[in-house]
């Protein structure tokens, strides 16, 4: 991870999904001054939990979730919560973000 975070010049993290949340487990940063450096993903430090549905990271996993899984995870529609106003709000559109497809 440390070499991928230098050789981007981003952050990088490592995260699991525990129940319908992200846990992050490890953020490797490119050292200060590293050309093209950004860190815009404060809110992704080791130990932070956020909705899956509301992550890359998340939904990175639950892309290659099973039906049945997300369905486990999310039984209620009304547990795909939004902060912002964004993201999906439903089964299907978190198997289908862009609207096409099947």
């Amino acid at each position: 991870m440390r070499n991928l975070s230098n050789r981007l010049g981003q952050s990088v993290h490592l995260g699991i999904l525990y129940g319908a949340e992200t846990v992050y487990l490890l953020k490797e940063r490119p050292p200060r001054g590293h050309s093209g450096f950004t860190d815009a993903t404060p809110a992704t430090d080791v130990g932070v939990r956020l909705p899956a549905h509301l992550t890359a990271n998340g939904r990175a996993i639950l892309a290659h979730s099973s039906e049945a899984h997300l369905r486990a995870v999310f039984p209620r529609p009304g547990d795909l919560v939004t902060r912002t106003g964004r993201g999906p709000r439903s089964l299907a559109e978190l198997r289908n973000p862009a609207g096409t497809g099947p």
